[in-house]
């Protein structure tokens, strides 16, 4: 391998097949080449190397489950795994560029305007597609305003010095956080794409 990019990628194939393939054991359908198993295996732990080692053992206990053939011992196809894997830990949108670049480009802006734009990247994140149904809109407005309520009181009682469980005082702290950072990653697509018109 010759740069840190290889090496990164070796490793986290390594990864997944000592926490997930090896132990799952699996046997490939008769007459499968080593050549297509090896790019099946290949394929997936690229695919697999943003989960945690923990969202892969979850994967793995989902896995002995769901064998395919006659015994139930036999890999399930791609997809099957892919959908899985995304159960078990969902891909981080910043992963997905066409979504990010729509957020970014679209919704992003009208999601700071309307006040949505925690709510927006969190149905993006949890669906993987935009909410443009009447009744995903619907529950994206919703929620925000429901964040929002919360998000007031509590920095209200914060302001005025009076107690706030700690717990309430992280979910603020988490929400605010969330929020610029989401918002720093709209303007800074923005900015990139307006330098390269």
């Amino acid at each position: 391998m010759d740069s840190a990019v290889d090496q990164q990628l070796e490793n986290n194939r390594a990864r997944v097949r000592r926490i997930l393939f090896e132990p799952v054991g699996f046997r490939f359908k008769r007459g499968m080449d080593t050549e297509a198993q090896a790019k099946y295996f290949a394929e997936l732990a690229d695919y697999m190397a943003y989960m945690s080692d923990e969202s892969l053992k979850v994967l793995r206990d989902f896995m002995i489950q769901l064998g395919q053939g006659p015994k139930r011992d036999q890999w399930p196809e791609p997809v099957t795994m892919r959908v899985w894997a995304e159960r078990a830990h969902p891909r981080p949108l910043h992963e997905l560029s066409c979504l990010v670049s729509w957020f970014s480009s679209v919704e992003g802006p009208a999601a700071v305007l309307s006040g949505t734009l925690v709510e927006t990247w969190d149905y993006l994140e949890q669906h993987k597609v935009p909410p443009a149904t009447d009744g995903a809109r619907r529950r994206v407005r919703e929620e925000a305003r429901e964040h929002h309520s919360r998000l007031e009181r509590i920095e209200e009682r914060i302001a005025l010095d009076l107690p706030v469980a700690p717990d309430q005082a992280a979910w603020a702290q988490a929400y605010r956080d969330k929020q610029a950072r989401v918002a720093a990653l709209v303007e800074r697509f923005r900015a990139s794409k307006e330098a390269e018109q």
